[in-house]
């Protein structure tokens, strides 16, 4: 629940009351203007950054290895493009530092820390998630272990046989 609210309360809050004070400052033109030219410079960059981590991943899987770095960065990358394009100065702000690499890997560290830190329980063993356990089933077998012959004949390859004769015999008179 504090996660929503500072999402959709307090973030649009902020975000307005900046807008506010460098309209104030600036003017409101050329803020509207700002704000446009950092999602559409962000944008750029999420791209051109995005297809990097796409090529990467590409990479890694043609060598059989998992891309666990690139889809991390990729993860990351949407984060960023969905910051920049909500208008404001503080989303754009941390949208853009989402797209400059150093501090994606920055960013990264940390999400793979605290996620690390939520699956693994006090006593060093993973719990849920990834670490599943699997029992191997035995087919069902008769109780006695007997086994059962028979014969079986396939009914619709004769029945088409039958058919195509048939066809053949009408086409002959």
């Amino acid at each position: 629940m504090p996660v929503l609210f500072i999402l959709f309360i307090i973030v649009p809050i902020l975000e307005i009351s900046v807008l506010i004070q460098v309209g104030g400052i600036i003017g409101g033109f050329n803020t509207l203007i700002l704000v446009f030219l950092s999602a559409a410079l962000g944008s750029y960059f999420v791209k051109r950054e995005g297809v990097s981590a796409l090529q990467s991943a590409q990479a890694k899987m043609a060598q059989n290895q998992l891309p666990a770095k690139e889809l991390l960065n990729g993860a990351l990358l949407i984060l960023a493009g969905v910051m920049l394009i909500t208008p404001g100065f503080l989303t754009d702000i941390l949208g853009l530092s989402l797209v400059i690499p150093l501090t994606r890997k920055l960013y990264a560290a940390i999400l793979v820390k605290k996620l690390s830190a939520h699956f693994v329980q006090a006593n060093g063993q993973a719990q849920g998630g990834f670490h599943q356990s699997y029992q191997q089933q035995t087919p069902p077998s008769d109780h006695n272990g007997d086994v059962f012959e028979g014969e079986y004949s396939e009914k619709s390859h004769r029945k088409s046989i039958e058919l195509d004769n048939s066809k053949d015999e009408n086409n002959e008179k």
